[in-house]
C-alpha cells in the first residue's frame, strides 16, 4: 500500500476507503484485464483481512500465494469437451 501511496497510484482517501471496507467486512469483488494490477491489490487488500476471518480467493490459477490460515482456494476450468453436461 505505501508504495502505491508513494508513487501517486492511489490516494490517501481511496486508501481509507480500502481499509473501512475491509474492517466493515464487505464483500469486495476485484476484476480487470491482464496487467491490470489484479494480483497486487487483491494481495494489499488480503494482508490487511484480519487473521480469524475467511478468506475466498476464485482464480483461473493459483498466483496468490496468500498465507492466511482460513483461505478457501476455488481455481476455475474449463468444461471438459469429452463429457458434454458433466
Amino acid at each position: 500500500m505505501e508504495d502505491l501511496l508513494r508513487y501517486n497510484c492511489l490516494s490517501q482517501e481511496m486508501a481509507a476507503f480500502i481499509h473501512a471496507c475491509v474492517q466493515a467486512r464487505c464483500n469486495i469483488l476485484i476484476s480487470g484485464g491482464t496487467g491490470s494490477g489484479k494480483t497486487s491489490i487483491l494481495r494489499i487488500v488480503a494482508e490487511m483481512i484480519p487473521a480469524e476471518e475467511r478468506i475466498i480467493a476464485v482464480q483461473n490459477q493459483e498466483v496468490l500465494g496468500l498465507a492466511a490460515p482460513r483461505l478457501v482456494q476455488l481455481e476455475t476450468r474449463c468444461p471438459d469437451r469429452a463429457h458434454p453436461g458433466k
